[in-house]
């Protein structure tokens, strides 16, 4: 089972581009607060989302916006040149935007009217695009 659940802030601008087969998507990290023993760390964590999801996040969501979603970890593996010339290994991870929903965390801006937010219906049902991703 491959399900992952996220509450954090956006931590960077979110924008939509297009793949070669003109599928949209945007990608971002993703700030996400923990605790451990009394103290706060934050994990920033890769994130990305595809067709209707991609349209909604760059639609509604900006940097400092919270934001709750339900994904699934994808990984690439890719070989890079060390500082020594040796080819070494490193995995890419990225949680995929599955599902998308409102919390009341948004950060309202200056001069930004009440009936900026979405409504309820403007979340996309889920998107299978993980499945015809091409990177």
């Amino acid at each position: 089972m491959n399900i992952i659940n996220l509450l954090g802030r956006i931590a960077t601008e979110v924008e939509l581009k297009t793949l070669d087969n003109d599928r949209p998507y945007t990608s971002f990290i993703l700030a996400v607060d923990y605790y451990k023993v009394n103290t706060k760390f934050t994990n920033f964590i890769d994130c990305m989302a595809f067709g209707k999801n991609a349209e909604f996040i760059t639609t509604y969501l900006h940097q400092g916006d919270e934001f709750a979603f339900t994904g699934h970890l994808i990984g690439e593996f890719k070989e890079i040149e060390g500082e020594d010339g040796k080819l070494k290994g490193k995995l890419d991870m990225h949680v995929v935007v599955d599902r998308s929903y409102f919390t009341h965390g948004r950060k309202k801006k200056p001069g930004q009217a009440e009936d900026s937010q979405p409504k309820e219906d403007a979340v996309p049902e889920p998107d299978d695009a993980a499945a015809e991703m091409e990177f």
